[in-house]
């Protein structure tokens, strides 16, 4: 399936329902940005998410507006790299970089669909959240740079409220791994591994071993190698996937089948939508 088609079939799927608020969340946890920054006329606010594929990006365009823009120097330099020894996309790849923009007078739809849903950026949420209620009002200068002070400090270090820990669900869970997950196969296709990296906040990869009662954390990474866990781990969050949809029906068929051929055909797809 090719990219355009790719887009087309996660927007089909997601057109009459959004994806579920922890979904987003967990995905922005992992590889978003919510954002006050000083400009020379006043603040620049917003959301952005950085992604190699459009796919989760038009799928929340769709429903909540704001602007695809592209990283030219990087998209320029990429080529698909060959690894010579079995003709697979080579895993240092360079791939490319897309961005989703939601800015002020756009994210607020956004920001209350996503309300208590946030574990990670709770706090820059909070801040982006009250700067919206003041962004237009020109005598609220000390309430915006006291938001803006806040919202920048957390980005540099982002300290995880306790109690936040309760919002964990499935759905969060496949939004954080669609963000920052890993579906392994080894290129002699005996060896297995799904994992999702947390080094800032490995405490929430501890509440996952929890939340799901398998799995365990080795060196700020959450990790599955036992097969049947890892069955489970893909039949629990896939319905939510959009980045890694692919990758995880081609992985579930991988480990559902003692045939060969099919195996090194999933292994093909994984290869692809990873490296691609």
């Amino acid at each position: 399936m090719n990219i355009s088609e790719d887009n087309k079939t996660h927007l089909q799927r997601f057109k009459n329902e959004l994806p579920h608020a922890s979904y987003i969340a967990g995905f922005i946890d992992g590889d978003g940005c919510i954002f006050i920054r000083k400009i020379s006329d006043g603040y620049q606010s917003g959301i952005q998410i950085a992604q190699s594929r459009t796919n989760i990006l038009q799928v929340i365009r769709y429903h909540f507006g704001g602007s695809i823009t592209s990283s030219e120097n990087r998209n320029n330099k990429t080529e698909n790299i060959m690894d010579e020894k079995n003709e697979y996309i080579h895993k240092h790849n360079v791939r490319n970089q897309y961005n989703l923009s939601i800015r002020s007078n756009e994210y607020e739809l956004l920001l209350k669909y996503l309300i208590h849903s946030f574990i990670i950026k709770e706090q820059q949420y909070n801040c982006l959240y009250e700067f919206n209620k003041i962004a237009n009002l020109p005598n609220k200068l000390e309430e915006k740079e006291e938001l803006h002070k806040m919202c920048s400090e957390n980005n540099v270090k982002t300290t995880i409220v306790e109690s936040n820990l309760h919002k964990l669900n499935i759905e969060y869970i496949a939004g954080l791994f669609d963000a920052e997950g890993c579906l392994f196969i080894e290129s002699n296709l005996t060896k297995i591994k799904i994992s999702v990296s947390q080094k800032n906040h490995p405490v929430i990869l501890h509440e996952i071993v929890k939340f799901l009662g398998f799995g365990k954390i080795e060196t700020y990474e959450f990790k599955i190698y036992k097969k049947n866990d890892c069955l489970k781990f893909i039949q629990l969050v896939k319905k939510h996937l959009i980045v890694k949809y692919n990758q995880a029906i081609a992985f579930e068929t991988f480990l559902q089948t003692t045939d060969i051929k099919i195996k090194e055909q999933m292994y093909s797809i994984c290869n692809e939508e990873k490296h691609n």
